[in-house]
């Protein structure tokens, strides 16, 4: 069965949700399960079905038939041709119902998880500004260090940080993730062409090196791959700032557009060629 590839994007987002904040929202996560259980059945009624309906066929055929009777015995064959054709109808039956309630389900569920996106989104800010708390409680060996050596190298103290935080950058990586599943759900801003995408204060935390023409040049956070050390950045706790520690937030497209506006319009910006 080929399912909606509408479906399969909203599924995606629902899985994302989950993995990264541990639940969902009980009308989604109840349609899901509705989905899975019918999913789950319509499979072996297909295969049933298909099984049933060739062995039918085969006495329509006279195949069957045609075995038996070289053997001169042919015992009960209508009877046996009847039963074979009355399993293959129920088998059908059976495969369509569960079918027609499969898609009723994935409606049910398409449905849900379009309501549910702004109780999703909470649900990742919140699991996001516990995550940056659970930051901060651990960090302080590691909070303004220089992480470039390797971290097996550093003092004991400073080594078990890292690795918690290392641990909590993974967290930080599926909230991301999850958060661009549902952005792109959610739509795209009408004005903001990406100066707000990440910080609610973007403006102040590009600092002087923000210039309308060239915003996607570079990217205000530290120059490195260390997943530890883009996380202290994130929480207020790196070592380097270009202008101004940041606000990192997961807006909807309107919270952005709302932004841009506010920045934009006394500057006389065009935001869709970042010109004045």
């Amino acid at each position: 069965m080929i399912r909606d590839p509408e479906a399969n994007r909203l599924r995606g987002v629902i899985d994302a949700v989950e993995e990264a904040t541990g639940t969902l929202p009980e009308l989604i996560a109840a349609a899901r399960r509705a989905v899975d259980t019918l999913r789950a059945a319509v499979g072996p009624a297909v295969e049933k079905a298909t099984a049933c309906d060739l062995a039918s066929r085969r006495y329509a055929l006279g195949e069957e038939i045609a075995a038996l009777a070289e053997t001169g015995v042919v015992p009960d064959i209508a009877k046996r041709a009847a039963a074979a054709v009355a399993a293959s109808q129920a088998a059908i039956a059976e495969r369509d119902i569960l079918s027609t309630a499969l898609e009723t389900a994935e409606t049910i569920l398409k449905s849900r998880t379009h309501g549910g996106l702004d109780e999703m989104l909470d649900l990742l800010r919140e699991r996001r500004s516990r995550l940056f708390s659970e930051v901060a409680a651990i960090a302080g060996p590691v909070a303004g260090r220089d992480l470039t050596t390797d971290p097996m190298r550093l003092p004991e103290e400073t080594r078990v940080a890292y690795l918690q935080v290392f641990d909590l950058a993974t967290v930080e990586a599926k909230i991301v993730t999850a958060y661009d599943r549902l952005a792109r759900v959610m739509g795209s801003p009408n004005v903001d062409d990406g100066l707000f995408a990440a910080y609610r204060n973007a403006p102040d935390v590009w600092g002087p090196q923000l210039q309308a023409r060239h915003i996607n040049a570079w990217r205000p956070s530290p120059r490195t791959d260390d997943k530890v050390e883009q996380l202290l950045w994130l929480a207020g706790l790196g070592r380097e700032y270009a202008a101004a520690k940041p606000e990192p937030w997961l807006p909807t497209p309107d919270e952005r557009d709302a932004a841009m506006t506010a920045y934009a319009e006394p500057r006389k910006l065009k935001s869709t060629a970042w010109t004045t």
